[in-house]
């Protein structure tokens, strides 16, 4: 049955059912580019100081990797669910539920190269937290103990958040983000990954 609540509800939700869990938990946190995952991903991390937390976007294809998806005019599409290196996120993730430590890639997202396949360690904890666009379409049938979490962020909410990132981290106006993300970003959000709000365990509303 799916539980529909706002973040600091989730927390306290998220806690108790990982108490109740015999074993490792796997928490899947999927949603929008700039809906929250990262967020909520480090709050859980601080409500379980013995957890392990991956980010999906360093599982990017190399921008040279002959696989990464383009568009009918040749531009390369990162965000869609043939960008990522999915095969590789779910063996590390395995490899983490079964006690072992990983070693996440090194991507320098502002050029789209894969610096290192053996970038930070990432020590095995409990639970095993994973943000990404597409967590829960990628990672669902990994592990017995999943709690799927589907962050429902408002459109505008996102828009606001990846223009205010963007503009700051990378330099790009706030006029081109906005034109990229209505024409591009979320259109293909809505096709590849809104349906991962189905199969969620936990959906969160922000508006």
């Amino acid at each position: 049955m799916q539980k529909i609540c706002n973040e600091s509800h989730c927390l306290n939700l998220i806690r108790n059912l990982v108490c109740q869990n015999i074993g490792k938990t796997l928490i899947l946190i999927a949603g929008a580019t700039c809906s929250g995952k990262t967020y909520l991903s480090r709050s859980l991390a601080q409500i379980f100081p013995a957890s392990a937390a991956i980010c999906g976007d360093l599982y990017f294809r190399d921008i040279t990797d002959p696989l990464l998806p383009k568009n009918t005019s040749g531009g390369f599409l990162f965000d869609v669910p043939g960008a990522y290196r999915d095969e590789r996120l779910k063996i590390d993730a395995q490899n983490s539920l079964q006690g072992h430590d990983i070693f996440s890639p090194d991507y320098n997202i502002r050029d789209n190269h894969i610096v290192s396949d053996y970038g930070k360690k990432i020590k095995s904890g409990n639970p095993l937290i994973i943000e990404c666009l597409f967590a829960i379409k990628f990672l669902s049938g990994v592990h017995n103990n999943t709690i799927r979490i589907y962050m429902d962020t408002d459109k505008e909410v996102c828009m606001a958040r990846r223009m205010a990132r963007d503009s700051k981290v990378y330099n790009i106006s706030e006029h081109r983000v906005r034109e990229v993300f209505l024409a591009k970003f979320w259109p293909s959000y809505q096709h590849y990954g809104a349906e991962q709000k189905n199969i969620a365990d936990i959906i969160i509303k922000q508006t």
